[in-house]
């Protein structure tokens, strides 16, 4: 994970993807922005809605609209062992605004997932918490009745969660130049309840 820095105004972060790695982020779709995507490097097989295609470098940016269900992975996904590609897959990511809480998503997330001894049988939990307080919202069961389920679940969920001690954003994760966004997501949230 190559996260925003100065020299990209803080806008893209970059996810490097191994070769022979099954990693997907799972369909899902957003609210509260919408997001732009390119290929730096490798092929990828995108989701928008229900369509499946293979992307690359020269297919330049592919703009994501609120609302709309996708997923990414290596396009090498369904390959056998040793059959795949041997390159590494680069996807560089900014939401539309940029206002700093897909970078506090990726700081979280990627850091639960390095911290996986620490979180235990939770951590797929927690990821689903930072989820819910970043704009991303899972389709769990297809079709129209996709949001009103998701959204269910959601509500459910929430309050289990923070009984269980988990929390959307931790400060070692998050650098001191986004804690008021992080600060901010949670506030929104609660406000929803």
């Amino acid at each position: 994970m190559i996260y925003p820095s100065p020299a990209n105004d803080y806008r893209t972060a970059t996810v490097v993807v191994a070769p022979g790695s099954k990693w997907h982020v799972g369909a899902h779709w957003h609210e509260a922005y919408d997001e732009v995507m390119r290929i730096a490097k490798g092929r990828a097989k995108i989701r928008l809605g229900n369509t499946f295609r293979v992307i690359g470098p020269e297919d330049g940016e592919i703009f994501i609209p609120k609302f709309v269900v996708h997923d990414i992975m290596r396009a090498d996904v369904d390959a056998k062992v040793g059959e795949g590609d041997d390159e590494e897959l680069w996807i560089e990511e900014r939401g539309e605004p940029v206002d700093g809480s897909k970078e506090v998503f990726f700081r979280n997330v990627f850091s639960v997932m390095a911290d996986r001894e620490k979180f235990g049988w939770k951590m797929p939990l927690q990821l689903l918490l930072t989820l819910i307080y970043t704009d991303g919202y899972l389709v769990i069961l297809p079709g129209p009745a996709r949001f009103w389920f998701t959204y269910g679940l959601y509500a459910m969920m929430r309050p289990l969660l923070f009984w269980l001690g988990l929390k959307p954003f931790y400060d070692e994760y998050t650098p001191e130049r986004l804690r008021g966004i992080a600060s901010e997501l949670a506030a929104r949230k609660s406000k929803e309840q």
